[in-house]
């Protein structure tokens, strides 16, 4: 029964009284209601601020379809700006946290996946983001990749060779190092893989890299290069070896206690077990994946 103003000004005081701490143990579980009461109250720069806010939160408890909507209706809101600078900025964040997402629930070739990084691309490299142009690329590499593009999936890791040794910088250089161990594996360089995977284990730090999949494919690198590392290991003849970074995989992932991740140990482990003809352990991990 309240006139659209009153109602506004309630929204945002409500907001106000979130973010500003009165009540901090609520506001840092509910982004998702500060977000909300900002919509409502008609600031859309706070509400997109903080949808983004509780799309990662979400997304790095697994709660994936709930990061989903959450970042989609940032976007939602960012679309309906007039086109700006600012606006292609903002877009591009949300898109590139979104992309992970999509990719953890819906496959990584997916098509909406697809759609996302080739928009991000698009922006990564109209903005001239540098920093945003590599994860964009990394996800184009991803879907490539597993959707068995290979001559394209080769030829996006030697753009992606090129930008993180141009830079530098270590975070990107473990990416690297991610898609190329995948790539070889792939292509059956079996040593180049188990090369890659080292040198990501190596450079893998728990604590500065957990948070990683939730810009990079949805998973967590070092997870994901420890048990290609370890197929291939089992494939060129080391079976101790393989057995121990698979065991290695499985750990971390515990350790991380992000669930996509977890599953991908539990996956290739199975694989693992499965040419190894133990049915058992196999069916076992296919029901705790499922």
């Amino acid at each position: 029964s309240l006139l659209k103003s009153r109602r506004r000004q309630h929204h945002r005081q409500l907001a106000e009284t979130l973010e500003r701490g009165v009540l901090p143990e609520l506001g840092d579980r509910e982004a998702e209601r500060i977000a909300q009461h900002y919509a409502a109250a008609g600031i859309v720069d706070r509400a997109i601020e903080w949808w983004h806010q509780s799309g990662i939160r979400a997304a790095q408890r697994s709660a994936n379809s709930e990061a989903i909507r959450q970042l989609s209706e940032a976007l939602t809101l960012v679309r309906q700006q007039p086109s700006s600078p600012t606006r292609s900025d903002t877009e591009l964040s949300l898109l590139i946290a979104l992309g992970p997402t999509l990719q953890a629930t819906g496959g990584w070739g997916a098509l909406k996946v697809r759609e996302v990084f080739a928009k991000a691309l698009h922006l990564a490299r109209e903005t001239g983001r540098a920093a945003e142009i590599y994860p964009a690329l990394w996800g184009r590499w991803l879907i490539a990749h597993a959707s068995g593009e290979a001559a394209l999936a080769r030829e996006l890791l030697a753009q992606l060779s090129e930008i993180a040794h141009e830079l530098g910088n270590p975070d990107l250089l473990l990416q690297l190092h991610h898609a190329a161990g995948s790539t070889h594996c792939t292509d059956g360089e079996f040593s180049r893989a188990i090369d890659h995977a080292r040198a990501c284990r190596a450079s893998y730090d728990l604590d500065s890299h957990r948070h990683q999949a939730m810009r990079y494919g949805g998973h967590d690198p070092c997870v994901c290069m420890t048990c290609v590392g370890a197929l291939a290991q089992f494939i060129v003849g080391r079976a101790g070896q393989a057995g121990e970074w698979s065991d290695d995989a499985v750990t971390l992932a515990g350790r991380i206690e992000h669930a996509p991740s977890l599953a991908h140990a539990q996956i290739y482990r199975a694989e693992l077990c499965q040419i190894r003809g133990e049915v058992e352990p196999s069916l076992a991990l296919a029901d705790s994946v499922l």
